[in-house]
């Protein structure tokens, strides 16, 4: 078999550098675009169950290939559990997609890719600001308020005496 081909006017070794198959990366598209903008990945959680969760003829084979010694115990957790339960919220613009997709296996309700300014299009910064502001969207509950804590951790002042507060502290 040969395992030469040509890539921009170039002969290199197949076998060495991957072709990638252009037909099947635009079909597989709109599912990736869809997975990545429909759940919040960066909010995604897991609960590993034991072992004896598995089929018992897999009990064994879920120990013999870890170390000792393991350099990542969440790793080894997870190579030693019987199943994991994974919960991946969705975006509250795609909950009608996923319920779609999870019926007819076919992202975006039947419709083409969003583009931008549509409500299912999640730009980029908005995707960034989200992992890096995790309170972008909080909303108070309740009265603010302050505690006075006094310390003598910290000097501010000479001497070691700690003020004294009036009792209607703070006033309204």
């Amino acid at each position: 078999m040969d395992s030469k081909c040509v890539i921009d006017d170039s002969e290199v070794d197949c076998q060495i550098h991957p072709i990638t198959n252009l037909e099947s990366a635009k079909k597989k598209g709109k599912f990736v675009q869809f997975f990545e903008q429909a759940f919040e990945w960066d909010k995604i959680s897991y609960l590993l169950y034991p072992y004896f969760y598995a089929d018992k003829s897999r009990w064994m084979d879920n120990y013999d290939h870890i170390d000792n010694e393991p350099k990542d115990p969440v790793f080894v957790a997870f190579l030693r559990a019987g199943y994991a339960r994974v919960l991946a919220p969705v975006r509250n613009t795609h909950r009608e997609a996923v319920m779609h997709f999870l019926y007819t296996r076919e992202p975006w309700n039947g419709g083409s890719i969003p583009v931008i300014g549509d409500e299912m299009y999640i730009p980029i910064y908005e995707e960034l600001r989200n992992q890096t502001d995790e309170y972008h969207s909080a909303v108070p509950e309740g009265d603010s308020w302050e505690y006075v804590l006094p310390t003598s951790l910290v000097m501010l002042e000479n001497g070691s005496e700690l003020p004294v507060f009036d009792q209607n502290f703070p006033k309204k």
